[in-house]
């Protein structure tokens, strides 16, 4: 019966990882480089002239290796489902689930490493609380730099548990090289330890890491005081807490026990509260999604849409994968005069809020209001009115059309 205990474990976090997905379908401005690296390597392939980031290569390099295999994996079941009818919006829907299938890969060995070498109680215990806890699931299908490496600093840190130095190396070094350089500062930390308690000698460190283990203890001794890293930090703390857990699995009669217990019975749930709540403001929190799939609605009939995309819009919600119809054309060109000869050139037009102040101020006698798409705008109580906490939204993105369009 234990076994299916310590399997269920594994079933909450897959369950709460695609509920997240469904729930929070869209992606932020700092999700785009790889989200529309992933369309364009599915649908452009190898017609480059084509590609988002030529045309908005933001400000930093950044590594395509993530994006090609997420891609590659994805590519025959965005295929089937194109054959079987079903539109572009469900592949993001594809390509996240996949990128958290490679971190929950990574979360499962991890795991398994722990319940090895602290216990079945503490693996168990350890898999409720990622699963209870939001930013950890939230993030796993997220197509950021951080959860790209993600998965290889997880099978680092199993290896390390494992003492497999060798494993341990190249997983620290893949995630280092290709994806987050200052995760140099966190594995040379590592092996540090490692080295100072003698667990890898120093002739063994020698023959693995050079001349990535050098690279890692030179960054490490340069920039420790520096070094900070969330995700990292509360897994660590969450060890602390799996121990602390496990005396609620002991349910012995001692008062220490038994308030331990309650402790951390209070933890999980406070988790499950806090998540639910964080989950629904992230469902409200992405206007510019909502507005481009309410504007698909309205105008599915129509062949002849030109629709200009501001900035507000694109970095809340907007990517290639929403932008469904072959025969529209959508526009992200930035910094155009408002209500000039190119904006009324528009058929649609998805805006924010301009100098502060609604859009319809400006284009009220050449645009009609079709649609106000409201957002996440603050957490208010009223002690009058149970729960007390509530949820405010405001309009964020409005849905313009040109007159006399049809």
């Amino acid at each position: 019966m234990g076994h299916y205990w310590y399997m269920y474990g594994e079933i909450l976090v897959v369950v709460a990882m695609v509920t997240h997905l469904l729930l929070c379908p869209y992606t932020k401005v700092e999700e785009s480089f790889n989200t529309q690296a992933i369309h364009d390597l599915l649908y452009h392939r190898m017609d480059v002239a084509k590609y988002d980031h030529l045309e908005f290569p933001g400000v930093v390099p950044r590594s395509f290796l993530g994006p090609i295999v997420i891609a590659l994996i994805s590519a025959p079941w965005a295929w089937l489902l194109h054959l079987l009818g079903g539109h572009k919006f469900i592949v993001q829907y594809l390509v996240r689930f996949v990128l958290g299938s490679f971190v929950l890969a990574g979360l499962l060995s991890f795991t398994k490493a722990v319940g090895e070498k602290f216990g079945q109680n503490v693996k168990l215990t350890f898999l409720v609380i990622c699963a209870s806890q939001f930013h950890f699931i939230f993030y796993m299908t997220r197509p950021l730099p951080n959860i790209f490496a993600l998965p290889l600093v997880l099978m680092a840190l199993s290896c390390w548990l494992r003492q497999q130095h060798i494993g341990f190396v190249w997983y620290a070094g893949a995630s280092i090289i290709i994806f987050r350089s200052e995760l140099g500062l966190y594995f040379g930390v590592i092996l540090l330890v490692e080295l100072w308690t003698q667990r890898l000698h120093l002739f063994t460190f020698l023959k693995i890491v050079i001349p990535a283990g050098i690279f890692l203890i030179v960054n490490a001794v340069t920039y420790i005081c520096k070094y900070r890293s969330e995700v990292f930090y509360k897994f660590h703390l969450t060890l602390i807490i799996c121990d602390l857990h496990t005396r609620w699995l002991n349910r012995q009669k001692a008062k220490v026990k038994w308030l331990l217990a309650v402790i951390a019975a209070a933890h999980i749930l406070g988790n499950v509260l806090v998540t639910c709540t964080f989950l629904y403001i992230s469902h409200h929190n992405y206007p510019g999604g909502e507005a481009i799939a309410r504007l698909h609605r309205l105008e599915s009939q129509n062949t002849d849409v030109h629709v200009h995309i501001d900035v507000a819009t694109a970095q809340s919600g907007v990517t290639r994968f929403t932008q469904l119809n072959d025969n529209w054309v959508y526009n992200k060109t930035e910094d155009l005069p408002v209500a000039g000869i190119d904006m009324l050139s528009y058929t649609h037009l998805l805006c924010g809020p301009i100098k502060e102040q609604i859009p319809t101020i400006y284009y009220s006698d050449t645009h009609d209001v079709q649609a106000v798409i409201l957002g996440f705008d603050k957490i208010y109580i009223d002690k009058y009115k149970f729960p007390f906490l509530h949820i405010a939204r405001s309009p964020k993105i409005w849905l313009l059309k040109q007159k006399n369009t049809e």
